[in-house]
């Protein structure tokens, strides 16, 4: 079913509450804008947007290869509205990324990740050893109050 209105907003709305019942659901956490709620999104402000998907094909991927090596990278200034997409990637058996989640929000701080972590942590319990990031701080922060430190830490620098 599709639900499409010439409103963004409303669109994504229709479209998460339509499958965030259903047992399939690939939706893993939506906070809406102009929603505040201290208990349920900690450190997060009514105007803040985050939206978490992991389809099943991703949750498995990600329970099997999860605990070795996880990356992140974004993807910045691609929308009207501010948002950057966050691909969560897993090594598979032949060392190559497998996007694993998607997280997309109007931050990219260690309080919008460590809710998103959390999220997909409390989905797959995985407890990677190895963070793959860029030379953000609030990456490696955020992985680190969710999954603990990991065993090794990769950086690596974009090129501009």
């Amino acid at each position: 079913m599709v639900f499409w209105d010439s409103n963004d907003v409303v669109s994504v709305n229709k479209w998460v509450e339509g499958l965030k019942n259903r047992e399939d659901s690939p939706i893993v956490l939506f906070k809406d804008q102009n929603i505040f709620d201290e208990n349920l999104y900690p450190g997060m402000k009514a105007e803040d947007f985050l939206l978490v998907i992991m389809n099943a094909s991703q949750k498995d991927m990600l329970k099997f290869y999860g605990n070795d090596t996880i990356c992140l990278d974004f993807t910045h200034g691609m929308n009207a509205y501010g948002f950057d997409l966050a691909t969560l990637l897993v090594l598979d058996d032949k060392r190559e990324g497998f996007p694993a989640a998607f997280i997309l929000s109007n931050r990219q701080d260690s309080t919008a990740l460590t809710l998103a972590f959390a999220a997909i942590k409390e989905h797959t319990c995985i407890s990677p050893r190895v963070l793959m990031i860029d030379d953000s701080e609030s990456f490696f922060n955020a992985r680190k109050t969710v999954f603990g430190i990991p065993e090794k830490r990769l950086v690596y620098m974009a090129c501009r």
